[in-house]
């Protein structure tokens, strides 16, 4: 039986490798194109810019289009007249005065853009095209602090703690939890409050804490404190000062907030030169 031997023909000389090598290597044109999203995550109804960066080299630049998903809504051709041409979209408003050429400003961000924008160069002669893409995230921001109630404005240790803490609605939600006298409350005490369930205007948690004497202060104070935050756009919180019989000196319940610490160090000092003139002028 005779065997044959075929030797399979090379589908690229060594000559024409290296000929491809040096082609590759000696390429000069559009390269770097980079988009740039600011902010990357911003509030609902402020604005955004866009930055396309590209390196041109020897070729001139013959496009430049910004789309949202696939819905190109801007561009910017050097050679036309007029050189910029906006897509008339309702739901995204360019403001034409602050693009140009390697960027596009858009004003009153709205939900329906969060996702993926793209930036997409093009040159000219050799209509060479690269495009870069970047995500854009939509929030709303609560207004205000939180908003904390309780049950009762004195608890005794074997008793239980019922508070109620909300804020506006958000997108996306907040994060909303309790600390008494600074220590993390358990999430078995905390549940979702009514408002969030029943699609209310604002957004809720519930506790039922059932409380022990170590969860007192040393002079039977309970410092409830509710915390909401939205990743770096949002942290704010309220605190509630709770009484009981343990306490040396009883004090009504009071509240302070994230924004009123300077205020209530203001009020103790002047209440503090207060009691020094009283007992001056008794003193005499």
């Amino acid at each position: 039986m005779k065997k044959f031997l075929f030797q399979a023909k090379p589908l690229i000389t060594w000559f024409q490798l290296i000929f491809i090598l040096l082609l590759i290597t000696d390429v000069k044109g559009l390269k770097n194109v980079k988009l740039e999203v600011t902010p990357e995550v911003v509030e609902q109804g402020q604005e955004a810019i866009l930055r396309c960066s590209y390196e041109l080299e020897d070729e001139p630049l013959y496009s430049l289009k910004f789309y949202r998903g696939e819905h190109e809504f801007y561009r910017y051709s050097p050679n036309e007249r007029p050189q910029t041409k906006i897509f008339n979209f309702t739901w995204i408003e360019v403001d034409a005065s602050r693009s140009s050429e390697s960027q596009v400003t858009i004003r009153k961000v709205d939900f329906i853009l969060k996702g993926n924008f793209s930036c997409e160069v093009t040159t000219n002669p050799s209509y060479t095209t690269m495009t870069s893409t970047k995500s854009l995230t939509v929030v709303s921001v609560p207004r205000g602090k939180p908003v904390i109630a309780s049950e009762r404005k004195r608890y005794e240790p074997g008793e239980t703690l019922r508070a109620n803490c909300s804020i506006p609605l958000s997108r996306p939600a907040a994060r909303i939890f309790f600390t008494l006298n600074d220590d993390a409350v358990n999430e078995i005490f905390v549940k979702e409050g009514e408002a969030s369930r029943e699609g209310d205007s604002r957004q809720s948690i519930d506790l039922s804490m059932p409380l022990k004497s170590v969860h007192y202060s040393l002079s039977g104070e309970l410092k409830l404190r509710c915390n909401a935050k939205i990743a770096d756009m949002y942290d704010e919180w309220s605190e509630l000062r709770l009484g009981s019989s343990r306490q040396r000196e009883p004090v009504p319940a009071s509240v302070r907030s994230s924004s009123s610490s300077n205020r209530s160090l203001e009020i103790s000092d002047l209440r503090k030169l207060w009691i020094i003139i009283m007992f001056l002028i008794h003193s005499r």
